[in-house]
C-alpha cells in the first residue's frame, strides 16, 4: 500500500517498484531458476518439492541479499498457504509468543486451545508463557516447568490457528546475542516437534555458517530437514527484475545501464532494486522515461548513501581518509575490482599494484600484509588456510560489500574526472568506470 495515494492514471512512485528495503512483490517477482549446477530442475521447483514433503523441515541459507525472503514469502503467497513470519534475535520464548500473537492467540484467547487441540496441558503451558514465568536457565533462579513442552505447545496452537508454515527469518540474528546457542538448541527442537506430526512446518533462513550450525545441533533433525542454497540470482533472472519494472513504471534502460545495473549488482537482488530505484529516480526528475548511464552515474552518491548502514560504517571504519597511499582503502578496492570473490596474498599484492603501479617489484608490497591483517580484524575480510602460506585465501565477510567498495570507487573516479578543468565549460559525463567482466551466470 503507497504512503501517498496516486490518482488514476498515475505513474507509480519508483520506490513503490524497486523495493530494495523489503521482500517483492508479486508484480515485480523474477523466477528463481538458477540453482547451481547440481540442481537442474530449478529453485523454486526444489523448494516447492520439498514444502510438499510430510513431515520435511526447511532451512535455507544463502548470502545477505539473495532473494531468501522474498523466494519463501513469494511461493507462500501463490500458493495461498497460511503462514507466520517471525524475525529471529530475541529469545525463543519472546519469538513463540511473537508467532502466536501474529496468529490471533493473545493472552485473553488460549483458554479455548486445551479443549480445541485436545492436548492436556498446553493450556497451562500457555498460561506460563503469557504470564511472564518463562523458565529461567539460571543456577540462582528457581526453574519452572512447562505442563507441556514449548515446542510442543507452540505446535498444537499454530495448528489449532490454522497456520501452516512457521518461516523464522535470518537466524543469522542470533549469533551475536547471549541467549544465541540456547535458543539455536530450542529451535531444533521445535523442527523436531513439527517433524512429528507433519500439521506446521518449520522453514529457517539465514546465512550458510549458521544455518548448518543449527543442523549440527541434532542428528534427529538434520535426517528430517532439507537443506536448500539460494544462490546469487543469474543476469537473465536480474534482467526480469529490469523488465518488470520497465513495465510497472513505463520507462525504459538503455542497454548501457542495463548492463552497469546487471554488473555492478553482481548476483544480488537486493543492489538491482537499489540501483534501479536512484537512476529512474534520475531519469524522472529529468523529464525523460529511458534511464541512462549518465542518470545511473548521477545517482552513485544517493545510491551509496542509501546503502546498508552496516556497510557503510564498516567501510568507514576501514579506509582511511587521508594519505598518499591509502593502504586498506586500496586493498579493498583491488579486492573489489577482480572477478575473484576470493584471493590469495599474491593475487591481492598484483592487484594493489595495478592500482598503485609505481610500487614497480612486487616484493616492495610485502608490507601491505599488516594492513590485510587490521581489515581481518576490524571484520572486513576472513580468511582461510593456513597463515603465511601461500595458499592462505581472503574474501569480504560480508559479499554485499565488494559490490559496495566497487561504488565507491566508481564515484570517486566520477568526481575526480569531473572536477577537472575541461573545454568547453559544460563537458559531458565520463564514461561509467565498470567493474571487472565476470564469467556469465547461466540460468541451466
Amino acid at each position: 500500500m503507497p504512503l501517498f495515494k496516486q490518482t488514476e492514471g498515475e505513474r507509480p512512485d519508483p520506490a513503490e517498484v524497486f523495493t530494495p528495503a523489503r521482500a517483492v512483490g508479486p508484480e515485480m517477482w523474477a523466477r528463481r531458476m538458477y540453482a547451481g549446477h547440481s540442481t537442474p530442475e530449478g529453485l523454486q521447483k526444489r523448494f516447492e518439492q520439498r514444502m510438499g514433503e510430510v513431515g520435511r523441515q526447511i532451512v535455507l541459507h544463502g548470502d545477505t541479499g539473495v532473494g531468501k525472503t522474498s523466494l519463501v514469502q513469494h511461493i507462500l503467497d501463490t500458493r495461498k498457504v497460511d503462514y507466520i513470519r517471525v524475525e529471529c534475535g530475541q529469545p525463543f520464548d519472546t519469538m513463540i509468543k511473537e508467532a502466536l500473537a501474529a496468529a490471533g492467540l493473545t493472552e485473553d484467547k488460549f483458554e479455548i486451545v486445551e479443549e480445541t487441540s485436545g492436548q492436556a496441558g498446553v493450556k497451562a503451558s500457555l498460561g506460563l508463557l503469557f504470564s511472564g514465568l518463562q523458565r529461567s536457565d539460571t543456577n540462582t533462579e528457581t526453574k519452572v516447568s512447562y505442563p507441556v513442552s514449548l515446542p510442543t505447545t507452540a505446535r498444537v496452537a499454530l495448528s489449532t490457528a490454522g497456520v501452516k508454515v512457521l518461516f523464522l527469518d535470518n537466524f543469522e540474528n542470533l549469533r551475536a546475542k547471549d541467549h544465541g546457542k540456547e535458543t539455536a538448541v530450542e529451535i531444533a527442537q521445535l523442527m523436531k516437534s513439527f517433524s512429528d506430526t507433519g500439521d506446521v512446518k518449520l522453514v529457517v533462513a539465514g546465512i550458510p555458517e549458521e544455518s548448518e550450525a543449527l543442523l549440527l545441533l541434532d542428528e534427529a533433525t538434520s535426517r528430517r530437514t532439507a537443506e536448500i542454497e539460494v544462490p546469487r540470482m543469474s543476469d537473465e533472472e536480474l534482467d526480469e527484475i529490469l523488465q518488470n519494472g520497465e513495465r510497472l513504471l513505463n520507462i525504459e534502460f538503455d542497454a548501457d545501464a542495463r548492463a552497469a545495473i546487471i554488473r555492478f549488482s553482481d548476483g544480488f537482488p537486493y543492489y538491482t532494486h537499489l540501483l534501479a530505484l536512484h537512476a529512474t529516480r534520475k531519469a524522472l526528475e529529468d523529464g525523460e522515461n529511458r534511464v541512462s548511464s549518465a542518470h545511473f552515474v548521477a545517482a552513485l552518491g544517493e545510491i551509496i548513501e542509501d546503502a546498508s548502514l552496516s556497510l557503510r560504517r564498516a567501510y568507514a571504519n576501514a579506509a582511511e581518509t587521508s594519505g598518499e597511499v591509502m593502504v586498506r582503502k586500496s586493498i579493498m578496492t583491488a579486492m573489489a575490482r577482480s572477478e575473484k570473490s576470493e584471493m590469495t596474498f599474491r593475487e591481492i599484492r598484483e592487484a594493489f599494484q595495478q592500482i598503485h603501479p609505481q610500487y614497480d617489484d612486487l616484493k616492495k608490497l610485502n608490507f601491505i600484509n599488516v594492513d590485510l591483517g587490521k581489515l581481518v580484524e576490524r571484520g572486513i575480510l576472513q580468511t582461510r588456510g593456513v597463515k603465511k602460506s601461500k595458499d592462505r585465501a581472503y574474501r569480504f565477510v560480508n559479499p554485499l560489500m565488494r559490490t559496495f567498495v566497487r561504488l565507491k570507487a566508481a564515484q570517486e573516479q566520477y568526481d575526480t574526472q569531473m572536477a577537472l578543468p575541461t573545454e568547453p565549460q559544460v563537458a559531458p559525463p565520463p564514461e561509467l568506470p565498470m567493474p571487472a567482466q565476470e564469467p556469465p551466470r547461466r540460468t541451466e
